[in-house]
């Protein structure tokens, strides 16, 4: 799990990104797979200090969205004016868990989607109750042959 200033130093970054977690899918691509983004999501923590730090350092909304690439997936969020990348390869999440989102009465039967990744690390999301169906279908198109357990607790 690595963070990517996505704003500067174009295609230095891309060109790391292509190497740690495989090239983006082409438009045909793209298109023959039904689209390879998820709906937004919510940003809410992770493990890792320097993607915590961004996260707080943010005064607007947090939401964010998964870009899949061909060995792993892009956490596209942004934070004051730049534009962040977390690049998760596919072989280093463990585990994902969808449970019920407890604390914001405003995110009524939200979901809380945590990835865990290896060496101690996590990633929160919260999925909003107008877009669980959407990554659901998301999440089992893209995620459920990639060799980690998907965990549901409604």
């Amino acid at each position: 799990m690595e963070t990517f200033a996505l704003s500067t130093h174009y295609k230095e970054t891309w060109d790391k990104i292509k190497y740690l977690y495989g090239d983006t899918f082409t438009f045909w691509e793209s298109l023959k797979l039904g689209g390879i983004g998820s709906p937004r999501l919510i940003l809410v923590n992770s493990s890792d200090e320097e993607t915590e730090e961004l996260i707080k350092r943010t005064n607007a909304s947090k939401n964010c969205n998964i870009q899949l690439l061909k060995n792993g997936f892009l956490i596209r969020f942004r934070s004051k004016n730049d534009e962040y990348g977390i690049g998760i390869s596919f072989n280093d999440v463990k585990v994902l868990k969808i449970s019920r989102f407890e604390g914001d009465e405003s995110l009524d039967d939200a979901r809380i989607a945590t990835f865990f990744i290896e060496a101690n690390q996590q990633i929160d999301l919260i999925v909003r109750k107008f877009e669980l169906n959407r990554f659901n279908r998301f999440v089992e198109k893209f995620f459920s042959n990639k060799g980690f357990d998907i965990i549901r607790n409604t």
